[in-house]
């Protein structure tokens, strides 16, 4: 209803794609970053709101791994790749929206984020807020832009918020 053709590309989700989106199921980060790059010149844009994880283990087993004596067990872990790093590398003329987390110095570490990843626009959740983030209808939000504009969203529907991201990205593509 907004005028946009989405591309959907999830990790595993106990939510249902919507119908009008094309979708794209991921199992792993790799698969992710591999289709994500794979879709970035069809699109005009690209809006990172997956937390996807930064470690993996370094090598796979097959099966289940036993217990073999009580001292525990080493797991190694790999680097993912920095999905969001990469697409900024990669962007050109695209808008590139990223997300960040946080639980302390919310606008430093978002204006960090979106000179470290070339974003346009860092959406900046503060996890200590009341009725922000995970598990719960609302989000508290702080938007800032490449030219440096800072924009605070007091406690609204997750809804509200989007549509104000998205009236965002609209201004920042013309």
């Amino acid at each position: 209803s907004r005028g946009a053709s989405i591309i959907l590309i999830s990790g595993p989700s106990s939510l249902n794609p919507p119908r009008e989106v094309e979708f794209y199921s991921v199992e792993s980060a790799l698969e992710m970053h591999k289709k994500v790059m794979e879709m970035l010149v069809q699109v005009d844009g690209v809006i990172m709101a997956a937390a996807v994880s930064d470690y993996r283990p370094a090598k796979k087993e097959a099966g289940k791994i036993k217990k073999s004596s009580e001292e525990g067990f080493i797991l190694e872990l790999v680097q993912n790749p920095d999905i969001l790093r990469k697409l900024g590398e990669k962007k050109r003329n695209k808008i590139l929206v990223g997300f960040c987390a946080e639980t302390k110095n919310l606008e430093r570490e978002a204006k960090k984020k979106l000179e470290a990843k070339n974003l346009d626009l860092v959406v900046a959740n503060d996890l200590t807020l009341e009725g922000a983030g995970f598990g719960v209808d609302t989000n508290v939000v702080t938007l800032i832009d490449k030219k440096g504009e800072v924009e605070h969203l007091s406690k609204r529907s997750k809804r509200e918020v989007a549509k104000r991201i998205w009236d965002k990205i609209k201004g920042l593509m013309e």
